[in-house]
């Protein structure tokens, strides 16, 4: 009887080994090869990480030194940001245009001449495959708004001393602190002390007028009005501080029309070209005509041929369609194997 107990015995514990070197040879044949290094559960991140351009544009497009309703004093302005690796890039102004390719991270940069006034920068990337994104900003130039953010009057004489010169440099300081701003909008109401604005979103901003705010009108040319020109129902763009309130503290007031942007930017193949009239297939769109004026920016008529693809720049009128830039987008070049022996 004691010998079946540890016949049982032994033979059970030769069972149980044979099962444990089972289960290492499974785990060793499904287990991957590390050449030395342990891999664990926590080590393994199947999450894809985002490169650095993918997190400074949620949506492929992104104005890196200009926001809605800044105040400009210099012309031109320097319009950069970010966009897709490989895009090219249409900035336009209220006058002037630039169509650049944008560097190999993305980033593009270039000036625009800004006219006195409101100006709505409107910028356009087109990707590898010809898509589009767009972004508009609204922006105000004024060169004279300048003093107020240096804290200087030009009328005055700088004055030497230490003292006069802590106190300026206190006044340059407080400007910037203040956070020049713009307000864009129609006049709801108006007093002595301060005017009532319907901005471009429906909301009433709230305007102080003091004994200093000057008040312009813009057209043509730029000239000085009286605050008694200013009626409800008038455009205007109001540039002041912001300084933390509810209340914009203006400075300098300008009589101007509002107006919706006519520019369109556009990618596309030439179809044809006659008699100053170029047919263009736009991309993911139907064929569309484009008249040429007497002066516009980029190659001259007999420089373009059917097929090539282009960027363009055009504004409506009337059910006119006139370009006012283009640019050839040019073909890839054939890139060359280096010399050498091949790698199998």
């Amino acid at each position: 009887m004691r010998k079946e107990i540890v016949f049982a015995t032994i033979s059970g514990l030769l069972i149980g080994l044979l099962v444990a070197f089972g289960a290492w040879r499974v785990n060793s044949a499904v287990k991957p090869k590390t050449n030395g290094n342990s891999i664990t559960s926590e080590s393994i991140n199947t999450e894809k990480v985002p490169s650095p351009t993918e997190k400074l544009l949620p949506d492929g497009l992104t104005l890196s030194n200009l926001e809605d309703f800044d105040v400009i004093t210099k012309s031109p302005v320097d319009i950069t940001g970010i966009t897709k690796t490989g895009s090219f890039v249409a900035i336009s102004g209220e006058s002037e245009d630039q169509i650049i390719a944008s560097l190999d991270d993305g980033v593009f940069s270039s000036e625009i001449k800004l006219d006195p006034g409101i100006n709505r920068i409107k910028v356009d990337s087109f990707d590898q495959s010809g898509s589009k994104l767009e972004k508009i900003v609204t922006i105000v130039y004024s060169n004279e708004f300048a003093k107020y953010i240096e804290g200087l009057d030009p009328s005055e004489e700088i004055t030497k001393t230490p003292e006069g010169i802590l106190e300026k440099v206190r006044q340059k300081v407080e400007g910037i602190r203040k956070n020049p701003k713009a307000v864009i909008g129609t006049v709801t109401n108006k007093t002595e002390e301060g005017l009532q604005i319907k901005n471009q979103e429906g909301k009433i901003d709230l305007i102080s007028l003091t004994a200093d705010t000057t008040f312009v009108r813009i057209g043509t040319k730029t000239t000085d009005v009286d605050s008694k020109d200013v009626a409800i129902g008038d455009y205007v763009a109001v540039l002041g501080f912001a300084d933390g309130g509810t209340v914009l503290e203006a400075k300098r007031v300008m009589l101007t029309e509002e107006s919706e942007i006519d520019r369109v930017t556009v990618k596309g193949e030439i179809v044809d070209i006659k008699n100053k009239v170029l047919t263009l297939k736009v991309f993911g769109n139907d064929e569309l005509l484009l008249s040429f004026p007497k002066n516009w920016k980029g190659p001259e008529i007999k420089e373009l041929e059917d097929t090539q693809e282009i960027i363009t720049v055009y504004s409506t009128k009337d059910n006119k369609n006139t370009v006012r830039t283009i640019m050839i987008i040019p073909k890839e070049t054939p890139s060359v194997s280096p010399t050498g022996t091949e790698e199998e």
